[in-house]
């Protein structure tokens, strides 16, 4: 028999009751930097922030207890309306935290072998607790074990991709898989930089009390997605949809947070001339980097400064360095992760 609590949260500080719980199993080798305890701590923070959230919303953490400890940790949200303010607004349902965020992979935390029972168990008793909801289980990795339960419970799912760099045996070898073509280009960009006299310098950071830095680096993206989403400011709910996103980046923003709260924080950015012309931002777990958000300023772009900046990050910390055995650019099937020699992992979204 398993022993199953429920714990509502109503601040981010409501976590603490299960700290101890928490980061005993978040070392488990299917978890990811995005089931740590401090990084869900910024998402509970990050849901509870949100306009009529109070009405729209709660959050629960199931805990599931064998004979002896806390074998499986279950994080919802409970969505209790569904919405048509924003374009791509989450309906009725309950979902896993982080779900509709920068969580690229979401699982339920657990370590070691779970017997699939224990996840039925817990499903079981969220359906009880919440009648006539459905549940969405997105983004869950290949080669997990609640993956493999759920395939095995239900044919009916969807599948997403995501990208990373996996160390070769050696840089020849890395560098020998690159095409003509992307070895041009990236000759061609720094050569750009040099005719025009643009000195280039690779910065990598860590967690960060800088808040003028913190704050440049966020205006930088929020530039980005105003370009990237021009095509799309035609009608009322695309324009809608922009303001929200613009005042989730001014407000509570969880990557700005967690540049500034978590040591596994990584900042990766490109100065040409001094000038911040791009950074990558990940975080760390384990050998892996995970890349949530790369941007370059536009006036830069005529130069590839982050396409070199990744590049020279990827030969930096997998090879000079030996840090990393993975650099993930996670969710998205961008041509340049291809290009710097990507390969896809499968993600498989569910609702039950």
């Amino acid at each position: 028999m398993y022993r199953i609590r429920k714990y509502k949260m109503k601040s981010e500080e409501d976590l603490s009751v299960i700290e101890g719980i928490w980061r005993s199993i978040e070392t488990g080798t299917e978890m990811t930097i995005y089931q740590s305890y401090d990084w869900n701590r910024l998402l509970i923070k990050e849901e509870l922030s949100k306009p009529l959230s109070r009405f729209l919303l709660s959050i629960y953490i199931y805990v599931i207890e064998d004979e002896k400890d806390a074998v499986v940790i279950f994080p919802i949200v409970v969505k209790k309306h569904s919405s048509n303010i924003r374009k791509k607004s989450r309906r009725k349902g309950i979902y896993l935290l982080g779900s509709g965020s920068y969580s690229d992979y979401l699982n339920v935390i657990y370590k070691g072998t779970v017997k699939s029972d224990i996840f039925e168990s817990v499903l079981s008793q969220i359906r009880n607790d919440f009648i006539g909801y459905e549940i969405h289980i997105d983004d869950i990795r290949q080669n997990t074990q609640f993956l493999s339960y759920l395939i095995n419970s239900t044919n009916t799912f969807t599948e997403n991709i995501a990208v990373q760099v996996v160390k070769r045996s050696t840089l020849e070898e890395y560098t020998g898989e690159l095409s003509k073509s992307v070895k041009q280009n990236l000759r061609t960009a720094k050569n750009r930089m040099n005719k025009d006299g643009m000195l280039y310098e690779l910065m990598v950071l860590g967690r960060t009390d800088d808040l003028s830095l913190v704050d440049e680096l966020r205006d930088i993206h929020i530039e980005r997605m105003l370009e990237k989403n021009a095509q799309d400011r035609n009608g009322f709910l695309p324009r809608l949809e922009l303001k929200y996103r613009i005042y989730k980046e001014n407000h509570n923003n969880i990557i700005s947070n967690s540049m500034k709260s978590m040591e596994e924080a990584r900042i990766i950015i490109v100065r040409l001339n001094g000038n911040i012309s791009g950074y990558l931002y990940g975080l760390v777990d384990k050998r892996t980097i995970r890349i949530l958000q790369n941007c370059v300023k536009p006036e830069y772009k005529f130069y590839s400064p982050m396409f070199c900046g990744a590049f020279d990050y990827i030969v930096q910390v997998l090879y000079e360095e030996n840090e990393f055995d993975i650099v993930d650019f996670t969710r998205g099937d961008e041509k340049y992760k291809y290009n710097l020699g990507g390969e896809e992992v499968k993600l498989c979204s569910f609702i039950l």
